[in-house]
């Protein structure tokens, strides 16, 4: 799967870069929640807008990943699912997968590595995890 034309394509589209305002377009309500464990998670109900809820307990960076990530289930997985994403538990699913490299290229989009940033660097400046540099690809 393509997923920097898959960004791309929906930046053009909606004209925006910005996670929340994203949502906020597709009607899909941005909610938090103090979780223990759970990350963040969308839940889709039949003939009702969407929702994507996020723990209020992690840095805004994160809950700015983690909704970009939870906005990779809704472009790329069946309409149907619902998905949660735990803290000590990175899950290697197909559908996880996919929400991670759309959350990485989300994020990274239009924003170039500089000639002296690591890896490392690099993702803390775009704001994506450090867990999830390995998706970086350039």
């Amino acid at each position: 799967m393509n997923y920097k034309k898959i960004v791309s394509d929906i930046v053009c589209s909606y004209k925006t870069t910005d996670p929340y305002q994203l949502a906020r377009y597709l009607e899909i309500d941005v909610d938090l929640f103090p979780f223990r464990r759970i990350k963040g998670f969308i839940m889709r109900v039949p003939n009702s807008n969407a929702t994507i809820v996020l723990n209020e307990n992690m840095p805004e960076y994160e809950q700015k990943a983690f909704l970009c990530h939870e906005l990779g289930h809704y472009f790329l997985s069946p309409a149907n699912a619902s998905y949660l994403f735990i803290t000590s538990s990175y899950m290697h699913s197909k559908y996880e997968y996919e929400a991670n490299c759309f959350m990485v290229e989300f994020l990274i989009y239009g924003k170039k590595i500089e000639l002296d940033e690591t890896i490392d660097m690099y993702a803390r400046r775009v704001g994506v995890p450090l867990e999830m540099k390995s998706y970086i690809k350039f």
